[in-house]
């Protein structure tokens, strides 16, 4: 057996340097003990991935079914029928309706309940008490009239829970009546202090059901039970379930909206409670971008829910350590993503969600207050720092004031070979993340900050300027400009070569040719007079690699000359077979220039290496860096812009060059559901680029095995998130990445074809079925068709999905 992915010293060496370990020694103690079930769940993410990504492929998913409608929602293009037809695959239902409209969990299991219950009839809660929002929907707390079930005349009982705090199957056996004609079972345990069930759990409560009444029907009300297991309660008879997308089904980046699913007519009819009865499920108007977010969250799910079962496995190891009980047990199967622990008074339980909020990302400053919340019999209390109000997908806890003072908390060979890489890349993570959480909190970022702004951009709440100190602070420089109107990494990067140089000056490339798209930036090739460095009097000469692929130390010894005032450093290999550098690497390049010419700037290109290391280069002294956002730093969320950052006279004027002289930083409108994707992207990005950093480890695992020359080699630290291979033929080049479309989750049933492209000088092909357009951070691939025919790979969202595509690329070669 291979050894424990988590059995090393968490202080392991990456990426040319030792990390500090970001955790507490209980922390430390409980993820090495946890290794089996950190695995298992990792096995879990790769099943449930793949069934969504066939659910994709089957409703033949593409970037049309982003654009949204407006009105009575008859203008959309199809989006809404492939959202809900690849969503009843998923769960193994008939029939589906996803929707904005569902203002909750709640709102979805209420119209579901009306879906199957009429006057007369009577609905029995087979798991005990329902969750305290619920109570009031059935009339179990008076509702004042408002329209409850009572209020239509419907019965209810409910089965006690047995004392272990599971199903009193004893009970149910002869609960089900003649007038029974909705069992309703909750999967998740609520507040109460219970073991949530387990889909067999369910499967054998619907037999017993089915025996006494076969006309009653099922309804699960499956809030956080979502991709916890490999199936779902409608594969094993469930007539109904119903949740939110705020929650597991929503990825963490839904921002509103619900679900039913299950029997077709079912269905029709809560979509009648939803609207009114004769609209049914071809209306209802969603925003694009509220769209793309559902599609988008619900690819990302299995890995969201994933990070949440490890991290209820963490919370239980850790606090069962010290004494508190808690439920589910330490290491055993999760059926939920709720972590429950008693706290055993009052102030433990305050204290508890005071320290989860400042800890959090967002409203680190306020202090959580107990108090009255719709829907709950009890003073409740949540610390949510959440990007999405309310959203229990993100980490939150919250508990009512009530006994127990309980505190619920949502929260193959080359895999096995790589288990100390992938286990140094979890560190890094770790002490990234805790790096953009540091700076959010100094940042104040809160959830006024997500509001946006118009026009001209004066009308906003402070985000553009909260945005640029936290990511001025991740990265290490004196100011930042982070923005929408950035169209890509190479209009960033053009905007600091514009603000660096002036006629006359030269700059000097030391890491070879530059990208592709900087050619006719820099004039190295014709722009037509468009506007380029040369046409601006600028000259341009450049360092070549040495032979070893790696920067020519001794050529770069004396390559700076008194009128070079910008030397260029591109971190990543671009499309060039060689090593990408290091922030070390940088380092040193930085002092070699500045010692023949201190007035001369230092550009680095930081496209791909964000987030690669534990350090960026403002930290080892670049005076500017350039990237994109629907590159690493955009968490695989944000939908477009790009960055400057460094010392804040370049800054500003690189902002100059991006508007106008004189108008500064403080212009420029940005919509508030864009200005929410960057800051919740940006705290995403370290989990998002450690999964595409294993991603690469893997694809070179793989294909070394197989004989084909990959850049970087296996199991050596990256520099970037980009992984090559060279398949020496067009033919090979063109089938890897048409495997890749045929496995990518958005048009997979198209055919990537090689064309001429903006900014490349080269024939292209490109293999991206991302929600994004053109996003990298997504799982991608992409090659020029010239010699050596080698293919680029970068990101994905979980290393599982790499491991899902690898299986169709070697079919394919």
């Amino acid at each position: 057996m291979a050894a424990s992915p988590l059995s090393i010293p968490l202080n392991v060496i990456n990426s040319h340097h030792a990390i500090a370990n970001p955790f507490v020694p209980e922390v430390v103690t409980a993820v090495d003990a946890l290794h089996l079930e950190f695995r298992a769940v990792d096995n879990l993410v790769a099943c449930n991935t793949s069934r969504v990504l066939r659910a994709f492929q089957n409703a033949r998913v593409g970037s049309h079914h982003f654009g949204g409608s407006t009105g009575y929602g008859h203008d959309e293009a199809g989006g809404r029928g492939a959202l809900d037809q690849a969503f009843a695959e998923i769960v193994g239902a008939e029939s589906a309706i996803v929707r904005s409209q569902f203002f909750s969990g709640t709102h979805a299991i209420t119209c579901a309940l009306f879906a199957l219950l009429r006057p007369g009839d009577e609905l029995l809660a087979v798991a005990g008490a329902p969750y305290d929002t619920l109570e009031e929907v059935i009339g179990k707390r008076d509702s004042g009239g408002l329209g409850s079930l009572q209020d239509f005349g419907v019965k209810y009982r409910e089965v006690p829970l047995a004392e272990d705090g599971g199903l009193d199957w004893n009970s149910l056996m002869s609960a089900v009546k003649p007038k029974t004609k909705c069992a309703l079972i909750q999967r998740s345990c609520g507040y109460s202090w219970r073991r949530s069930l387990s889909v067999n759990d369910i499967a054998r409560a619907i037999k017993i059901i089915k025996v006494q009444n076969p006309s009653c029907s099922v309804m699960v009300d499956n809030c956080y039970g979502e991709f916890v297991e490999s199936i779902e309660p409608p594969m094993v008879g469930a007539d109904l379930i119903a949740g939110s997308l705020i929650k597991n089904p929503g990825g963490t980046i839904a921002p509103c909206g619900g679900y039913v699913a299950g029997k077709q007519k079912w269905v029709e009819a809560a979509a009648a409670r939803l609207s009114a009865p004769g609209l049914g499920l071809d209306c209802g108007s969603t925003p694009g971008d509220i769209m793309r977010a559902f599609f988008q969250g619900l690819f990302l799910s299995p890995q969201m829910v994933g990070e949440a079962i490890k991290g209820s496995f963490l919370i239980a190891e850790v606090l069962a350590s010290k004494g508190y009980k808690v439920q589910p047990l330490p290491r055993v199967p999760r059926s939920d993503t709720v972590q429950a622990v008693q706290l055993g008074s009052r102030e433990r339980l305050l204290a508890f969600c005071e320290a989860v909020q400042r800890s959090s990302p967002v409203g680190s400053y306020t202090k959580p207050v107990a108090g009255a919340t719709a829907g709950y019999a009890s003073e409740v209390i949540f610390a949510d720092g959440t990007f999405i109000d309310g959203s229990t997908s993100e980490l939150s806890c919250d508990g009512p004031l009530r006994e127990p003072f309980a505190v619920f908390c949502q929260v193959v060979t080359a895999v096995d070979a790589l288990h100390l890489e992938f286990r140094a890349v979890d560190n890094l993570v770790a002490c990234n993340t805790s790096r953009v959480l540091r700076a959010f909190q100094n940042a104040r970022v809160g959830s006024h900050h997500f509001g946006g702004s118009t026009g001209y951009g004066h009308d906003e709440a402070g985000g553009r300027g909260a945005l640029d100190q936290a990511f001025a602070e991740i990265v290490g420089a004196e100011s930042a400009i982070v923005r929408s109107q950035f169209f890509s990494g190479t209009h960033a990067i053009t905007c600091a070569l514009f603000a660096l140089l002036r006629p006359g000056d030269e700059l000097l490339a030391v890491a070879g040719a530059p990208y592709d798209t900087l050619e006719e930036v820099i004039g190295k090739r014709d722009s037509g007079g468009l506007g380029s460095l040369q046409d601006f009097g600028v000259k341009y000469r450049e360092v070549p690699l040495a032979e070893d692929g790696g920067l020519d130390w001794n050529s770069l010894m004396s390559a700076v000359k008194p009128k070079t005032k910008c030397a260029l450093i591109q971190r990543s290999c671009g499309y060039s077979w060689r090593r990408s550098l290091s922030v070390n690497d940088i380092a040193r390049a930085i002092k070699i220039i500045k010692v023949q010419n201190p007035s001369c700037s230092v550009m680095v290109d930081n496209c791909y290496g964000e987030f690669v290391e534990s350090i960026e280069p403002p930290m080892v002294g670049a005076d500017l860096i350039a990237g994109s956002l629907i590159k690493n730093p955009g968490g695989t969320i944000a939908p477009c812009g790009g960055y400057v950052a460094g010392k804040q006279k370049w800054v500003e004027a690189a902002a100059a060059r991006l508007s106008a002289p004189g108008l500064g930083l403080d212009c420029g409108s940005t919509p508030g559901d864009i200005m929410r994707a960057f800051f919740q992207g940006l705290f995403l990005s370290p989990q998002m680029v450690g999964e595409a950093i294993k991603g690469s480890f893997l694809i070179a695992e793989v294909l070394a095995s197989k004989g084909y020359k990959v850049q970087p080699l296996p199991r050596v630290p990256r520099s970037d998130t980009v992984q090559a291979v060279q398949l020496g033929s067009r033919e090979r080049l063109l089938a890897f990445c048409e495997a890749v479309q045929r496995s990518s989750p958005v048009g997979s049933y198209t055919k990537p074809v090689a064309g001429a492209t903006a900014g490349y000088a080269s024939e292209v092909i490109f293999a991206d079925g991302t929600f994004i357009d053109g996003s990298t951070s997504e799982l991608s691939c992409d090659g020029p068709l010239r010699e050596p025919f080698a293919v680029f790979c970068q990101g994905g969202t979980h290393w599982t999905q790499w491991g899902l595509v690898l299986g169709e690329v070697l079919k394919s070669l």
